[in-house]
């Protein structure tokens, strides 16, 4: 269900009509562990989805109650400040406080299509704001919950139709007269 969670918020990101274009909607790969400067220079304006954990996770008869956090990663670049990275400017170039707005307003209350409790805002935190190669760059974090309902496994081993292969490594001892006596039993 996260996989799904984390896909729709992208789909539902990529489709909304912001009335500026981002260069970038993705799940998070730790992409700011690689190339910061080609990062800042080739992707911003950008958004990323995370992941970023389950807690509070509750067993009920329906199944278990997860509650699942992610965070959505907000990259933007300016040349002029880093004010106008925040802000935006008059050349048209959005702002991170303008994509901030414009996703909390876009999944708080969302449940994106699935059959999730909608996305409730927690927190919006600075992630970077410095200059890079030329560039001054802006990063934020708004971080979501969400729960959901992991169905409850069936328990009579349900349809396995399926079933094709099982693949299984064991150890036998070493054959002695021993080994031999176990296997036909002692009184034989």
């Amino acid at each position: 269900m996260i996989g799904k969670i984390e896909n729709a918020v992208i789909q539902k990101i990529k489709s909304a009509d912001l009335g500026y274009r981002l260069k970038l909607v993705e799940s998070y790969k730790a992409q700011f562990d690689d190339d910061l400067v080609k990062l800042v220079k080739t992707s911003a304006p950008a958004v990323w989805v995370a992941f970023t954990g389950e807690d509070n996770t509750q067993n009920t008869a329906k199944g278990m109650e997860c509650t699942a956090s992610f965070s959505i990663i907000v990259l933007t670049r300016n040349v002029r400040n880093e004010r106008s990275a925040r802000f935006g400017d008059k050349q048209g170039e959005v702002g991170t406080y303008q994509i901030l707005q414009d996703i909390k307003a876009l999944l708080h209350g969302s449940d994106v299509g699935l059959n999730i409790v909608p996305f409730q805002h927690k927190r919006t935190v600075p992630l970077l704001n410095t200059a890079v190669s030329g560039f001054f760059a802006s990063v934020f974090a708004l971080e979501f919950e969400t729960s959901y309902v992991m169905a409850a496994a069936d328990k009579t081993g349900g349809d396995l139709a399926e079933f094709l292969r099982l693949h299984a490594d064991w150890e036998l001892p070493e054959f002695n007269s021993e080994t031999l006596t176990n296997i036909r039993g002692k009184n034989e």
